[in-house]
């Protein structure tokens, strides 16, 4: 009997000792709160700087725009993510509070999933700023009865799945520690209260490597991929994400918004390799199909604000040098490397389109793109390439050797 009791109390000890760990557990993630979810408290040098959540990013992102509630919001990839400060002066001096929604390796699906939720909560943005991606429309039209389609319910911030899980996880209180040593290392990766990914880290890589290093990685990787595109057939009116695309902006149509789609202010690397690569006919007529449906949205919703913007081209932000391989002293103004613009070239893009009354001709960055003015845009490109072309030679020929390495 004694051995019987002995066990007993060994056994009630050891789940008394077990509920107290997890209650503790639970207790300093919601206290410490690493994605934002409770805001019981935040301080200075305690838990105010958050690690950009590697999980669950559109859940958690959602449920804190949900609680923001503010009347902007920005859509998009990493490009987007990381180029478009919410909290830009000009933003918030024409009166708008917004919400970073971009998500690293997001396509149309996802936008329209977050903009969908966004209604369905009873927010209606006053902005919408769209970043689009020619890379994603790449791709072949999915076999039909293969096609698989991500449920609005598998990514809902409603869902408890999710939530017990950065509640009461390992991974949870691995992200509630990083939230306490990040707050005194400058160069942490994270995420602010309003959605925006400063890429921070990128600063430390700058110095210790040197950008012409963050530029040739990228580059190499960038090459092979487009290569392995070339001379493909690409069917934009059938694949999915030109229908989610169409989708979104037909699903604002009731709402008093204004929706501006971006096409990306790509590094003239980047449009080179387009060009090397044989994507370049391609990325003409995706542009062109893209002013179609904005401008059939239009047609039948004639109240709708919406403003296609190729701020894709070679001007001097995009013609922007990148500093010489060993030079680690050198820093860039508008790009971190060709695909990611740095948030100074993103204040230029939101200052464009919100004052779009201002001459910029001089800076030739920004052309609202429609059905009709089409030839011009293309020969404005071909202006900015020339002179891009003319100051800095060593571009281009650099990207043929890319290329030619690439595919070797």
């Amino acid at each position: 009997m004694k051995q019987e009791h002995n066990y007993s109390g060994f056994l009630y000890r050891s789940i008394f000792a077990l509920t107290m760990s997890c209650l503790l557990a639970i207790a300093f993630v919601v206290v410490v709160d690493p994605y934002r979810l409770f805001r019981l408290m935040e301080k200075v040098n305690v838990n105010q700087i958050k690690p950009a959540p590697e999980r669950y990013q559109e859940e958690i992102k959602l449920s804190l725009a949900k609680a923001f509630a503010g009347n902007a919001v920005i859509l998009g990839n990493s490009r987007a993510e990381i180029g478009f400060d919410p909290a830009h002066t000009t933003l918030f001096n024409s009166g708008y509070s917004t919400f970073n929604l971009a998500i690293a390796g997001s396509t149309a699906a996802t936008a329209k999933r977050e903009y969908t939720y966004l209604q369905q909560a009873g927010q209606h943005p006053k902005l919408i700023v769209l970043g689009v991606e020619f890379l994603d429309f790449l791709r072949k039209p999915p076999v039909p009865d293969k096609a698989k389609k991500t449920s609005q319910a598998e990514h809902s911030p409603d869902a408890w799945k999710w939530k017990f899980d950065t509640t009461f996880s390992i991974a949870s209180v691995v992200d509630a520690i990083e939230t306490l040593r990040i707050q005194h290392r400058p160069e942490s990766i994270t995420m602010t209260a309003q959605g925006f990914n400063p890429l921070r880290e990128y600063q430390k890589y700058a110095r210790e490597q040197g950008y012409y290093a963050l530029f040739q990685q990228r580059a190499v990787e960038n090459a092979k991929k487009y290569l392995g595109k070339k001379g493909q057939q690409f069917d934009f009116e059938q694949s999915d994400d030109m229908h989610d695309l169409q989708s979104l902006l037909e699903s604002n149509v009731n709402d008093a918004s204004e929706m501006n789609v971006i096409i990306y202010p790509y590094h003239a690397q980047i449009l080179a390799m387009f060009e090397e690569a044989g994507l370049w006919p391609a990325f003409e007529t995706w542009k062109l199909q893209l002013a179609e449906k904005v401008a059939a949205v239009q047609k039948t919703n004639p109240h709708r604000r919406i403003t296609l913007w190729d701020f894709s081209g070679y001007a001097k932000f995009q013609c922007e040098k990148i500093p010489g391989k060993g030079d680690k002293l050198a820093v860039t103004e508008w790009y971190w490397e060709a695909g990611h613009f740095k948030p100074n070239l993103g204040n230029k893009i939101v200052e464009r389109i919100l004052q779009p009354e201002r001459n910029f001709s001089n800076d030739s960055f920004g052309f609202s793109l429609n059905t009709a003015n089409g030839k011009d845009n293309q020969q404005r490109i071909e202006n900015e390439r020339a002179s891009c072309k003319a100051s800095y030679p060593a571009l281009f020929d650099e990207v043929v050797q890319l290329m030619k390495n690439a595919g070797a």
